[in-house]
This record gives structure tokens, sequence and C-alpha cells, in this order.
């Protein structure tokens, strides 16, 4: 299952995205940022570039109802410049538990 998840992410949604907590999420985005797989929210998490478009990405998934592709670059300290791509669906449960923003994201190095 792990294999299956290194892209992938599971967000709660929040009335301020940036507070979203990641409910889990694969090996890609845990070892970027040494991440446990539950319980960090967006604003904690990731680098700050990188978190304006993750939380535009959500509200925008979540307003249209829809899937909606992210792509740009951000620098991290470690990794200097940094080219990713994601793709941002918005999930609602059955129950009023309320609604998550489902994706897949990868990265490399602009060398």
């Amino acid at each position: 299952m792990a294999g299956e998840w290194r892209d992938r992410f599971l967000i709660s949604s929040d009335r301020g995205m940036s507070h979203a907590v990641f409910i889990t999420c694969g090996d890609t985005l845990q070892s970027a940022w040494e991440i446990e797989r539950m319980g960090r929210t967006l604003n904690t998490t990731l680098p700050e570039d990188l978190r304006d478009c993750f939380v535009e990405g959500c509200e925008q998934s979540l307003q249209e109802g829809g899937p909606v592709a992210v792509e740009g670059r951000y620098n991290d300290l470690d990794l200097g410049e940094v080219l990713f791509r994601c793709i941002m669906m918005p999930v609602r449960a059955q129950s009023t538990i309320g609604e998550f923003v489902y994706g897949a994201y990868t990265h490399k190095r602009a060398d």
C-alpha cells in the first residue's frame, strides 16, 4: 500500500486552508520535509512558496468541484530550486464529516 501512496496525499478541508491538516501522505512528501503521515498542517509543513500554491490549488478545487492542476517552482533551503507538479481533487464524505482534498505531487531539483 505504501508504494501506491508514494506521490499521493489526503488533506482535510479548513476555512483557512493553510491550517488544513495532512490526513496522510506518501513518501515523496514525507521525505522532502520529514513530516509524519498524519496531523501536520500545510502551514507548518511546506515551504512558503509551495504552501501558497497548495492552498490556492486546494481552494480552487473545492470551489470548482473538480480536479485542478498546479505546477511551478519554489526554493528549499536544502534542495535549492525545485520544480513541482500537483493535481488536486475534492472529495466529499458521505456523512457530514466534511470535505477533503486528494491529490498527487511530484518534484525534482532544477539544475
